[in-house]
């Protein structure tokens, strides 16, 4: 159990947020291949949810009433925290002394400022109405993303022994050169279900890391994405799965854990998803028969 006594750090808020959820995250039920060997096992996820911050300003002519300023995904926690930090570093808060008060209301955060504050709200509008667009909710639209991609979006006959999973980072590393040196950029990868290595692409950031993935076979107007397995060097987040799904990628590995939410939307568009990647083991989040855990196939 997780206690916040935010009204002794904050004391405009005249009410204590109980937390009776397990930390920050939650149990699920997967496979770990090690050594060979399929073993069903209890797994813990960082949980990932979605989180709407609003500004009020009720004295301002005329008065500002939870006005949307962004969605952001989300570990539950510290949520005051993050959103008054948010807005500092969006540069809609110059100061502490600007809030006047902080309304928790499920799934979003209100932060109501004192009168006279004069804020230029346009820009971060646009992004919202962006992450609107971009189907960032608690429940996800799986029919919006299905209606917008215009790529193939049909289960194939996919199927790739357990075995070949394991040679993926190597192959990857080999050619990531720039990473080898640095161990500073993130990587997108597409091997074929041989375990050949396509295409990579890197980033920074993973999410840009899969977009120039992504942008590299939209412009060649190829449908191997659709064939292909995608591997990413790092966790997997909501994000992550949803482009993927964009894609119709089938199949997506990572040597890092996926969140939560991760997990429930690669099971609502029965992608295959296997993290923890690592030399002689992974963990299985879902799969509907692509990996041959009987037979290794090689």
């Amino acid at each position: 159990m997780i206690l916040y006594l935010y009204e002794y750090q904050y004391p405009f808020i005249h009410h204590i947020i109980l937390d009776l959820s397990n930390s920050s995250t939650i149990i699920k039920s997967i496979t770990t291949i090690r050594g060979g060997h399929a073993e069903l096992k209890q797994d813990s996820l960082t949980i990932e949810e979605a989180l709407v911050i609003k500004v009020s300003v009720p004295t301002a002519q005329p008065p500002i009433e939870g006005k949307n300023i962004s969605i952001v995904m989300r570990t539950p926690g510290a949520d005051v925290d993050l959103a008054l930090g948010f807005l500092f570093t969006e540069g809609i808060l110059t100061t502490f002394s600007q809030v006047n008060d902080v309304r928790m209301m499920g799934s979003s955060i209100e932060v109501v400022l004192n009168e006279s504050e004069d804020i230029d709200f346009s820009k971060n509008e646009k992004r919202f109405y962006k992450l609107i667009r971009r189907g960032v909710s608690r429940k996800v639209n799986i029919e919006s993303i299905k209606s917008v991609c215009s790529l193939d979006l049909t289960t194939g006959s996919m199927r790739i022994g357990k075995g070949l999973i394991l040679g993926f980072p190597r192959r990857l590393r080999s050619g990531q050169r720039v990473y080898n040196d640095l161990e500073s950029l993130y990587a997108a990868a597409l091997f074929d279900q041989g375990g050949r290595l396509l295409s990579f692409r890197e980033d920074l950031e993973s999410h840009y890391a899969l977009d120039k993935l992504i942008g590299h076979y939209f412009q060649e107007g190829k449908s191997l994405l659709n064939s292909g397995i995608l591997f990413l060097n790092g966790g997997v987040g909501f994000e992550l799965i949803q482009k993927a799904a964009m894609a119709g990628i089938q199949m997506v590995l990572a040597s890092g854990s996926p969140s939560s939410l991760a997990v429930d939307l690669a099971r609502e568009f029965d992608i295959t998803l296997i993290g923890c990647l690592k030399a002689d083991r992974y963990n299985i989040y879902h799969d509907s028969g692509r990996v041959v855990i009987e037979d290794d196939m090689i």
